[in-house]
């Protein structure tokens, strides 16, 4: 879990290093509405492209691990460019680890939560 944490923080505070720390070279990220991202430094530059963009903000609500693989919730506060008002996203990932790095980690199921179900 430290890693996935460690990863989040990266993309959160958009730090190439941190983030690249975190996934094997040939990492895949599998997204559930785009192509998938490929390679250490290019998903890394895909967040640090993509987050401050919509001032997006990561959370890990939950986790699961065994041996190899984790899977977790997480939480999303953004702000779309179309609207310009404040969402969250929430969702499911499934992570698979070589040597305590990240290599495959796989969108499973992303929903927007109402407006109304949280202050802003």
């Amino acid at each position: 879990i430290e890693t996935i944490k460690r990863y989040f923080h990266g993309c959160n505070t958009s730090n190439f290093e941190e983030m690249v720390s975190t996934f094997t070279p040939d990492v895949v990220h599998f997204f559930v509405d785009h192509s998938a991202v490929r390679g250490a430094s290019s998903l890394a530059n895909y967040w640090i492209k993509v987050g401050p963009r919509t001032a997006a903000r990561w959370s890990l609500d939950h986790a699961l691990v065994q041996e190899t693989e984790a899977v977790i919730e997480w939480s999303m506060r953004w702000t779309p460019p179309a609207t310009e008002r404040p969402e969250v996203l929430r969702g499911s990932e499934w992570y698979y680890f070589q040597n305590s790095k990240i290599a495959n980690p796989v969108d499973a199921s992303v929903f927007k939560v109402r407006r109304t179900e949280f202050s802003t």
